[in-house]
């Protein structure tokens, strides 16, 4: 092949993966999402493929599986997470709530003298962000289920072809397949350490941070437990972050033995979960620190929704695993002048 017919091919195949990669972009949250739980739930599909035979058949009962699990508590999850800041969002703008909050500023102006705080307009600040966030993020039902729908299908095929797909990743990728492994590896431990020994351990802790908040009183439960799944993250602070407002609220409010039996909840029932879970979950994987999942997860929510909570993560995992392969290369060839010298 001539130098033309080379720059022609090139010109062509750039512009085909440049097209090929706008049309599948509206998408890629249903290709990251059917990645993700293929990763997550394959071992219980090896179980299921080692009774049923037939591939096809082993990964359609493997799917209807997974579906099982997720849709329900999330269809639930986030229709109550909307209708609990809708709600509360209209008792701030009907000053519902202004009893408390006026409340609560006057206890601290009395602890601290000259300190002027309006918590009533922080509350409606926030809640105008959530919502506004919340709208674009569950709007369009169409397009919604769709994406639903790519991601049942992607699963499907993850399971049926997944070792067919990797074997023809191998032989596109131009680095060596040692390489290629190793970034595989790589991902594949993220979603084992990160997904499930971070991120569902701080889902965990959010759904016990809602139970307690419903036992002992304090309103809208679902939508608080949800803030907490991401302030869970926050190293040294975790749900203590939602949960000392709470206690605060329930406090100011003369219900002072809910607020003891939120504080004993949160420092027992949440609070050793981390201690305990987490360790277990993560013990077979590599460990990003948690500042850079932190900092993935919401860099992730802002780039691409609510998929962003897997998805950042996992572009971390596959930047260090890139860097790794650098220093790895590096090594190899200072080993390899050093002999030559």
């Amino acid at each position: 092949m001539n130098k033309l017919s080379l720059y022609f091919f090139g010109l062509l195949l750039g512009g085909s993966l440049l097209l090929v990669a706008v049309i599948f972009l509206p998408y890629l949250n249903a290709f990251i999402l059917s990645l993700v739980l293929g990763i997550l739930f394959f071992p219980m599909h090896r179980k299921i493929r080692n009774n049923i035979k037939t591939p096809g058949l082993a990964a359609l009962v493997s799917t209807v599986v997974v579906v099982l699990i997720m849709l329900g508590p999330v269809a639930l999850l986030t229709s109550q997470l909307f209708t609990e800041a809708s709600s509360l969002y209209t008792q701030v703008q009907n000053n519902d709530l202004g009893s408390a909050s006026n409340q609560l500023e006057q206890k601290l102006q009395g602890y601290f003298p000259g300190l002027n705080i309006n918590f009533e307009n922080y509350l409606q600040e926030g809640l105008n962000w959530l919502l506004s966030h919340l709208g674009g993020a569950f709007s369009g039902a169409f397009q919604a289920f769709i994406g639903i729908l790519l991601s049942i299908i992607g699963l499907y095929y993850w399971f049926k072809n997944g070792s067919e797909l990797k074997a023809a990743l191998l032989k596109l990728s131009p680095m060596a397949d040692v390489h290629d492994e190793e970034i595989i590896k790589k991902l594949n431990n993220t979603v084992r350490s990160v997904i499930r020994g971070t991120i569902i351990v701080a889902l965990i802790q959010a759904f016990l941070t809602g139970i307690g908040f419903w036992i002992f009183g304090v309103p809208n439960p679902v939508l608080w437990g949800t803030l907490a799944a991401i302030s869970a993250l926050i190293p040294g602070i975790g749900t203590a972050l939602i949960t000392t407002p709470a206690i605060i609220y329930l406090f100011v409010t003369g219900n002072v033995g809910q607020a003891v039996g939120l504080l004993i909840w949160g420092i027992t029932a949440v609070g050793l979960i981390d201690n305990f879970l987490g360790p277990k979950l993560m013990s077979q994987g590599d460990r990003i620190h948690p500042f850079f999942i932190l900092i993935s997860v919401i860099g992730g929510l802002a780039l691409f929704g609510p998929i962003g909570f897997l998805a950042g993560p996992l572009a971390v995992s596959l930047l260090f695993a890139l860097l790794d392969i650098y220093l790895m290369l590096i090594k190899d060839k200072k080993n390899l002048d050093k002999h030559s010298s």
